[in-house]
């Protein structure tokens, strides 16, 4: 799963995506693509800084739901937010 290094996962659904631009030493366009999944293992594979990252550590943290939506911060994340939500109350995860 990209920056996380885990590997053991379950998909569950496409949520959708975001795409927006960064402005490092040029402009380039970045797309996001936000799956619901189950994590069946915390042992993380392959994890591995990016090359725009150089001095950034990575640490995977378990938080609550409605903290982690607090910090995603893109400009779709509130339909994408109300998707997880959703599909949590829908019991998805169980």
């Amino acid at each position: 799963m990209e920056e996380s290094g885990y590997t053991d996962i379950t998909l569950l659904r496409y949520l959708g995506s975001s795409t927006y631009e960064i402005d490092w030493s040029e402009i380039q366009m970045k797309t996001d693509h936000y799956y619901l999944a189950l994590l069946n293992s915390e042992i993380e594979k392959g994890k591995q800084e990016e090359t725009y990252e150089d001095g950034v550590e990575l640490e995977n943290e378990w938080i609550e739901l409605d903290k982690a939506l607090e910090l995603l911060t893109f400009e779709n994340n509130p339909e994408i937010h109300e998707l997880v939500k959703q599909y949590v109350k829908e019991d998805v995860l169980k």
